[in-house]
C-alpha cells in the first residue's frame, strides 16, 4: 500500500463559540486521497465563552480539544503544537473562517507533496459580503492588494501568505528556531514565511484551497488590526531586511491601481483609508514598546454565527 502523508490540523482558539463547531463539522467532511488526516486539535487561550463546550460537542475520534488555563497567545500555540508534532504536513487554521469546499485541506497539502523543497503552503482567502462602512473601507483596500499581486512577476510571495490558513512540512518546521519572547515574531504567519525562506525552503500559494472569512465591522477592530500589522513590520524588518525589500516590492503605486468608477463610489473610504493610514503610522512611531505576546480580540471577524 503506497504511503500517505499525514496531517494534523491545529487550530487555536480564543472566544470563538459562535464558529469552532461548524468549523469542525467542516473539518471532519474534508475529502482527502493524497493524505491522512491524523487529528485535529483545538487549543482553547484561556477562553471566557463557551469555546471548550462547542468544540467538544463535535464528536470525532481525531478530535482533540484542549484549554489553556492562562491566556498565551497565537505564538505559544504554534511553537507547542510545531515542537510536539510528528506528522508529515501540520495545517494551523484560524477560528474564524468558513469552509465550504470539501477539498481545501487536499490542495493545501499537495504542494509539499509534490515537492519537497516546499516548506510553507498558503491558502487563498475569500471575504465574505461587506455590509456596512468599514467592512466596504477594508473591501477596496483587498482589492487593490489583490490586483498588486496580480501585477507581481509570481503569485508565491508573502502577500499571499495569512495565518488563517497555512501548512508546514516536516521537514520545515523541525528546523524552526524561535526567539526567546515569541513577541519577538511579531505576526506569526510573517515570521514562519521568511523563516521557510531562510532555511532554504520555498513557499507556494495553492489558489484552489479556498477559505472565507469576514472583514472586522468597527473602527477600533480596523485600527487594532492595522496596527497590530504596522508593529509586526518593524520587528520583521530588522530581522530579515534584505528579504523583504524583494518580497514587498510592488510594480505600481498602491493608489495607481484605482479604478475611476471605484473612486467615485469608494471616494469617503478611501479618505478614511489616507487618514487611517497616517494615523497608524503615527502612532507606530510613538509606540516603542515590544510587541505583545497576546492581543485584545478582533471580535467583529469572529461574529459568524448569521453566516
Amino acid at each position: 500500500m503506497k504511503y500517505k502523508p499525514t496531517v494534523s490540523i491545529f487550530i487555536p482558539a480564543f472566544n470563538a463559540e459562535q464558529n469552532i463547531a461548524r468549523l469542525l463539522g467542516q473539518l471532519i467532511l474534508q475529502r482527502t486521497s493524497s493524505v491522512v488526516i491524523k487529528e485535529i486539535v483545538v487549543i482553547s487561550d484561556a477562553s471566557s465563552d463557551d469555546t471548550i463546550n462547542k468544540a467538544k460537542s463535535i464528536k470525532n475520534g481525531i478530535i482533540k480539544v484542549y484549554g489553556n488555563t492562562a491566556q498565551q497567545g497565537f505564538a505559544h500555540g504554534v511553537k507547542r503544537i510545531l515542537q510536539s508534532s510528528c506528522s508529515d504536513i501540520v495545517v494551523i487554521l484560524n477560528d474564524d473562517i468558513v469552509v465550504k469546499h470539501s477539498n481545501i485541506i487536499e490542495e493545501l497539502c499537495n504542494p509539499i507533496i509534490k515537492n519537497h523543497t516546499t516548506g510553507m503552503v498558503g491558502g487563498n482567502l475569500k471575504p465574505l459580503p461587506s455590509r456596512n462602512f468599514i467592512q466596504n473601507t477594508t473591501l477596496i483596500g483587498f482589492i487593490l492588494a489583490r490586483r498588486v499581486i496580480a501585477d507581481m512577476p509570481t503569485i508565491h510571495t508573502k502577500r499571499t501568505c495569512d495565518d488563517k490558513i497555512m501548512a508546514l512540512s516536516k521537514s520545515f518546521y523541525k528546523k524552526l528556531k524561535y526567539p526567546k519572547n515569541l513577541g519577538d515574531m511579531g505576526n506569526v504567519d510573517v515570521y514562519l514565511y521568511f523563516m521557510c525562506l531562510a532555511t532554504g525552503f520555498s513557499y507556494y500559494f495553492a489558489l484552489k484551497s479556498v477559505v472565507y472569512f469576514k472583514f472586522p465591522d468597527t473602527v477600533t477592530d480596523f485600527i487594532n488590526i492595522n496596527l497590530r500589522n504596522k508593529n509586526s513590520d518593524t520587528l520583521i524588518n530588522s530581522r530579515f531586511k534584505n528579504l523583504i525589500i524583494r518580497e514587498y516590492a510592488a510594480p505600481k503605486k498602491f493608489y495607481e491601481y484605482l479604478r475611476i468608477e471605484e473612486i467615485i463610489r469608494y471616494f469617503p473610504h478611501l479618505i478614511f483609508l489616507f487618514v487611517a493610514h497616517y494615523w497608524i503610522e503615527l502612532k507606530g512611531k510613538l509606540n516603542k514598546s515590544a510587541f505583545p505576546k497576546t492581543w485584545s480580540v478582533v471580535g467583529s471577524t469572529k461574529q459568524l454565527s448569521n453566516i
